[in-house]
């Protein structure tokens, strides 16, 4: 059972992943003329802020250029884009990157990185600081309690075992919850939704009431609603990949969007942000850009918008 997987995981299989999903897109084989092709815009991880006026979000770029694969390090980065798709800018150019979260008072976040630490930073993009290392596994999945007092983690031990844990929110007072990956605090600070094997479950914060909610082919990461009620997640159940819904109890499953997955609500329960993919067209001899982007939907499903568009588009 691996971790939940964001910017960290996709670096690594983005290259080969771009070139099959270019080859392979029916827009390109529908446009066989074009000689040249844009690709690998890649936004995740999106975290809405507490007040629900900014999504955070990690941006990579990787162009497949006339046969010719070129990394763009000065565009990736973290980034901020309003939640009606307006002022995108780059707070950090920061490659590695994964699963920013926002501190309950709106002050910091905290990422993990490849080099299997956990680290915080400033809202501001400064005071960049490791709060955990581990020479034993790689840590994943950072979220912060409701109080801000404690962090919830992955860790991917080399053992092939994957467990939550939690911390206090200096790194110390390290405390093993139970085997899983990608916690998410429930609003109440009592309990974590995580990753299971082919499943979502719920424990208590101690690693007690441990069950499962729903069963799936694969899952990705999970996320506790503002109320409590219910959990969003993206995952493959029954042949069917992308963002669901369900209520805490495991009833009312609900599809809201195929091909979907990296979801974080608004404060307000009323609309989540979420990773798809888009092929577009763009100006320039015979071009077209591949890509996966930040969108919006209600919680019921209806009122799809997106958001990003890719740096300087």
């Amino acid at each position: 059972m691996k971790p939940r997987t964001h910017c960290q995981a996709l670096r690594g299989r983005l290259i080969l992943g771009i070139a099959l999903m270019v080859l392979t897109s029916p827009s390109c084989q529908r446009q066989a003329d074009y000689t040249q092709v844009e690709a690998g815009l890649t936004d995740a991880s999106p975290d809405w802020s507490p007040d629900g006026s900014t999504i955070v979000y990690c941006h990579t770029h990787i162009s497949l250029i006339d046969g010719d694969l070129k990394p763009f390090p000065e565009s990736s980065g973290f980034w901020l884009v309003s939640p009606d798709g307006t002022n995108a800018r780059m707070l950090r150019n920061h490659e590695g990157g994964v699963h920013l979260d926002w501190s309950p008072d709106g002050q910091w976040f905290v990422f993990g990185g490849e080099d299997r630490k956990i680290w915080k930073l400033k809202v501001t993009g400064d005071n960049l600081t490791v709060i955990l290392s581990s020479s034993t596994g790689l840590n994943d999945s950072p979220t912060w309690s409701p109080d801000g007092r404690r962090i919830a983690f992955g860790r991917f031990q080399s053992d092939g075992m994957t467990g939550v844990y939690t911390m206090a929110a200096n790194g110390t007072d390290l405390r093993f919850v139970g085997y899983g990956g990608g916690p998410s605090w429930s609003p109440d600070g009592k309990r974590v939704a995580y990753i299971g094997y082919h499943y979502v479950g719920i424990m208590d914060t101690n690693g007690t009431n441990d069950r499962k909610v729903v069963t799936t082919q694969s899952v990705g990461n999970v996320v506790f609603s503002p109320d409590g009620s219910k959990i969003a997640f993206g995952a493959k159940i029954d042949t069917i990949g992308g963002l669901y819904v369900v209520d805490t109890t495991g009833q009312n499953l609900k599809l809201l969007e195929e091909d979907a997955w990296g979801p974080s609500w608004s404060p307000d329960g009323k609309r989540i942000v979420y990773v798809g993919r888009a092929i577009d067209t763009v100006p320039g001899p015979n071009q077209i850009r591949t890509g996966m982007f930040l969108f919006t939907i209600n919680a019921d499903g209806t009122g799809r918008t997106r958001l990003t568009f890719g740096p300087g588009h």
